[in-house]
């Protein structure tokens, strides 16, 4: 297919798709009491079109995988300037990773439920940024991956856009201030920065929730409660819980400022509350699997041991009042180029890129947050103040981080991403501020605020952007001096506006949407060749998992090129893989070391995870534990040399064992002792017992090598494994530990069956704190595992109990 026919076509179904989730759009803000026009409709199918036309070409990529040639792959050819979008790697080593993971599954029928590639074993369900169950990314899956973000971010766009429009013009504002403040938001810090992330696909459903639980506040109906559920469930689907909650508090605050007088508090409470539970219901196989993983995972108590500097730390100087240079935040927030033209110039901000960014929603919006405070818009204020907090809150103003870490459910947040929804409440704001200049003249105090904003603007963005600053504010004037006009005239107010937002915000969106090389979209490697036929000439029911030390071929990357891994790079990770990580490799990220090297290796760790592949880095100091020799007599650390480039060396690993085996000594120890324990691991088969579940475990005695069985496997595929029990000696009474390295137990089941078919009781437990375990009677001859994302049949459960009220909600009545 030729390069034009390729791009006619990615563009034909990008209309298609836009259309589409437009129409459904319509449909779904006429069941909340809005009609929308068609104008608007065009224009939000316009709108990401417009935005994304150079990366609609064959020569521009959007997916910035240029760095891979940098480090990560080793052997691929280098690009030019392979770093720029290095930040982005989030995108690269996680999102695209999983996509393609997540495809694979659905095509071979496993649904994503489990798959032995990622994290060591792991369930997409229980991951929330994989968006399993999110429409946005089921539209986006019809795309090829390499469009996959394209496409995402194009609907999202419109989404965002036609949903803010909505809102204004539910609240109070004309359809003119609603399309601007729609375009504000979709070029802000709520979506540009972060156009990669799930965040932006959070943020854009939270002006339709919002939305939802206004009308609710002003005119509750059965209908509008299911519908306004419905909005809820989209929110959960889309993939990010902590700016799914931020939303959330922003729909509750603005439903109780605006809240009819005509309904009462019990019967507006009861409302939301009910729109709110049946939308839990609706997105509960999502949502109940994430919730059910997230206590024991990496994420889990990360954010809650961050220390706060106390109050008495606050000195005279403001600067003293935010942590890390919090400060230069709020410059952000009053010009696009306050740390600089992002990805172009050294950053000079806070922190990076994306959390500086997400503050800026536009000096169309910041006039207009001075409109909304000058005029004593009191309807509208909240929507500033809550865009104030959020900003505070991420810049790290001390005392704000006080009263929140004080809060149940708030305290564990990331902060920084309520400041996404913060910048979507304050463009709504600017729509509602400059829509009221058509009622009344700005006042004394409106225009000092606007004044006061835009000096602090100019000298924000610097002697370099002073020109284009002056322009940008002193179209701001004219339309401010114009006002709102008559109707004939509206159309010119609106372009003159329109100019102030495209010429603020449209090049530095354009800066943050990474361009990448075709040729770099994960490059092929010499190195990763060698590495393939390393693990394939090692035998074994699933493919043996592959180990890079340092930084070498980083987690999740590797599933790109058809391995399987065994270190994580997910914050969903359960702690106690991180802990046998730990144990074995040096292997230890956490929130502040997000990126973590492989420091050691431990053979017969390497044994018992069934790494049958190593890529190992000559520029570090990695230590290695284990025999002298490998079974070739040569090698490092009992491991057999197959390929060397000077930089690097790959090894295989004869000795590597299947996922499941025959632990032939065990010891039982608790959890409190498995971090000291679990590095002294001496034999591959030696297994360390812990969260024994059923009695009578501790009684077993060791098994002896004499009646140890073969287990041979019948059937495996992604999360279902059925094992016949081959005796080689005679049957031993007491039977054997199957140990294994399958992340468990939780989510998985063992049952055993004797010859003539009757079930067995087995004793479950856990293998080194991470892994399932079961005690096998003696008489067992099949073995079945299986595994179904805890809460998963539950969360089924409560989607049939949801729709089933839903329709309840919905149906006509006389």
């Amino acid at each position: 297919m030729s390069a034009a026919l390729q791009t006619a076509t990615l563009l034909a179904g990008l209309i298609l798709a836009l259309a589409g989730v437009a129409w459904t759009l319509v449909f779904l803000a006429r069941k909340l009491g809005v009609r929308i026009p068609m104008r608007l409709i065009v224009g939000s199918v316009v709108l990401p079109l417009a935005v994304l036309l150079p990366w609609l070409g064959p020569d521009q990529l959007l997916a910035p995988t240029d760095f891979l040639s940098h480090q990560l792959v080793p052997g691929a050819k280098a690009l030019d300037d392979p770093t720029r979008y290095e930040l982005l790697n989030d995108a690269i080593l996680q999102f695209l990773p999983w996509e393609m993971e997540f495809r694979r599954l659905i095509e071979s029928g496993s649904f994503g439920l489990w798959s032995d590639a990622l994290e060591g074993g792991s369930s997409l369900w229980t991951n929330p940024q994989a968006s399993v169950l999110s429409p946005v990314a089921w539209i986006a899956r019809a795309f090829s991956i390499e469009h996959f973000f394209l496409v995402k971010i194009a609907l999202n766009l419109l989404i965002c856009c036609l949903g803010v429009a909505v809102l204004v013009r539910r609240l109070g504002g004309g359809w003119h201030s609603g399309a601007l403040a729609g375009v504000a938001a979709a070029l802000s810090g709520a979506m540009m920065p972060w156009a990669l992330y799930t965040h932006t696909a959070a943020v854009a459903w939270i002006p339709w929730t919002t939305l939802a639980l206004v009308v609710l506040a002003r005119a509750p109906t059965p209908a509008r409660v299911g519908w306004s559920a419905v909005t809820i469930c989209l929110l959960l689907l889309a993939g990010h819980p902590e700016v799914a909650f931020a939303g959330g508090c922003l729909g509750v605050l603005a439903a109780a400022s605006l809240r009819s007088k005509r309904v009462g508090w019990s019967r507006c409470v009861l409302a939301m509350v009910s729109a709110a539970a049946l939308g839990f219901l609706l997105a509960a196989p999502a949502v109940l699997p994430f919730l059910g993983a997230v206590a024991g995972s990496q994420r889990s108590g990360e954010l809650e041991d961050v220390l706060v500097p106390s109050l008495s730390q606050m000195e005279l100087a403001p600067r003293s009042w935010f942590v890390d240079g919090g400060h230069r935040w709020l410059a952000m927030a009053l010009h696009p180029n306050a740390a600089g033209r992002p990805f172009i110039d050294p950053f000079a901000g806070a922190l990076n890129w994306l959390e500086t960014s997400s503050v800026y929603a536009g000096l169309w919006a910041v006039a207009g947050s001075a409109l909304v405070c000058g005029l004593w818009l009191r309807r509208s204020l909240v929507l500033v103040g809550f865009a104030a907090v959020t900003g505070l809150l991420a810049a790290g103003f001390i005392p704000a981080l006080w009263v929140a870490r004080s809060l149940p459910l708030v305290s564990s947040m990331a902060y920084p991403r309520a400041a996404l929804v913060g910048s979507v409440a304050l463009c709504v704001a600017a729509g509602l501020g400059f829509d009221a200049t058509r009622r009344r003249a700005p006042s004394l105090l409106a225009w000092i605020a606007v004044a006061t904003l835009c000096i602090l603007s100019i000298a924000a963005g610097g002697a370099e952007n002073a020109a284009l600053s002056i322009v940008v504010w002193a179209l701001i004037g004219v339309a401010l001096v114009v006002g709102e006009p008559a109707p004939a005239d509206r159309q010119r107010w609106c372009l003159l506006a329109m100019a102030v937002i495209l010429l603020a915000q449209l090049p530095w969106a354009w800066r943050l949407i990474p361009t990448a090389d075709p040729a770099g979209f994960y490059p092929a490697s010499e190195t990763f060749i060698d590495l393939a036929k390393a693990t394939d000439s090692v035998p074994a029911v699933l493919p043996k998992r592959v180990l890079g030390t340092e930084y070498l071929g980083y987690p999740s990357l590797l599933t790109v090129y058809g391995f399987h891994q065994t270190r994580s790079h997910n914050p969903m990770a359960p702690a106690g893989w991180l802990r046998v990580n730990r144990a074995a490799f040096g292997f230890s990220p956490d929130a502040a070391n997000y990126f973590a090297p492989v420091t050691s290796l431990s053979k017969p760790w390497l044994d018992a995870l069934g790494v049958g592949g190593l890529l190992f880095s000559s520029t570090g100091n990695v230590k290695v534990w284990g025999p002298a020799q490998s079974a070739s007599g040569s090698g490092r650390g009992g491991l057999e040399l197959m390929s060397d480039s000077g930089s690097h060396q790959v090894y295989r690993n004869l000795g590597a064992l299947d996922r499941w085996f025959v632990a032939t000594t065990w010891e039982l120890v608790s959890e409190q002792d498995l971090a000291q324990r679990l590095p002294q691991l001496g034999s591959a088969q030696h297994a360390f017992v812990s969260g024994v579940v059923g009695e009578g475990f501790e009684s077993v005695r060791a098994l002896e090598n004499s009646v140890e069985p073969i287990l041979e496997t019948v059937v495996v595929r992604a999360g279902a494994v059925d094992l016949r029990v081959d005796w080689a000696t005679p049957r031993s009474q007491q039977g054997f530990l199957l140990a294994t390295s399958l992340a468990g137990p939780s989510g998985w089941s063992v049952v055993a069956r004797s010859d003539d078919g009757r079930r067995l009781e087995i004793k479950r437990t856990q293998v080194h704190g991470a892994f399932l375990g079961a005690w096998i009677p003696g008489d067992a001859a099949r073995l079945q595992l299986r595994f179904s994302p805890p809460y998963l049949r539950a969360g089924l459960v409560a989607t049939l109990l949801g729709l089933a009220l839903f329709g309840w909600l919905v149906r006509p009545r006389p």
